[in-house]
């Protein structure tokens, strides 16, 4: 009796979940993430920088067909070093989100500028080598997203192992771009 009460006890937990009242739930939502970023070139392969983010999404409305679209912009923060002395980054990101009850997984693009992308003089490579290939990355990226793990509980939103592959721009594919958001937490206004 006990095997079978467990399952419908935890249905009836996740159905009052989503069941929670979301009066005056504008679908403006505020975030922060526990993120890494790590950007890989030619003979090129630094560890992953962890970091800590805020953003700001906004539906884009809230009649078909932009219903399930938001726009996304924000700002991370990883602690300095000296490949990367100002270590921040900004960006806007379109979201196409599907809400299924509880799960809202979302996809997008990501356009950013940042200050993670230096990287770091190889021993085994002449510095002149690393010059040019630093002085080829672009701070500008672009990116695809999705978050496949993102949880509706009422007003407040979670989500874990987002990721984000991308390119910085100009030229395109001079260095490419991971990001895992580790953990994010948000909180619809």
């Amino acid at each position: 009796m006990t095997a079978r009460l467990q399952p419908r006890l935890l249905l009836g937990f996740l159905a009052a979940l989503t069941a929670l009242p979301a009066s005056g739930d504008t679908g403006q939502v505020v975030w922060a993430e526990l993120t890494t970023v790590a950007y890989v070139s030619t003979l090129r392969q630094p560890a992953p920088r962890l970091g800590l983010g805020a953003s700001f999404s906004q539906p884009l409305g809230s009649a078909r067909p932009l219903a399930p679209w938001s726009i996304q912009a924000g700002l991370r923060a990883a602690l300095p070093s000296t490949s990367a002395p100002l270590p921040l980054e900004l960006y806007v990101r379109p979201q196409l989100r599907a809400e299924l009850g509880w799960w809202e997984p979302a996809v997008g693009l990501e356009l950013g500028v940042s200050g993670l992308t230096g990287l770091m003089a190889s021993r085994t490579s002449a510095l002149d080598f690393h010059n040019l290939v630093q002085g080829l990355i672009s701070p500008f990226y672009l990116a695809f997203t999705i978050a496949p793990l993102r949880l509706r509980l009422g007003t407040f939103r979670a989500s874990v192992l987002e990721l984000s592959l991308g390119s910085t721009l100009w030229p395109l594919g001079a260095a490419g771009r991971l990001q895992l958001d580790l953990l994010s937490a948000g909180v619809a206004l």
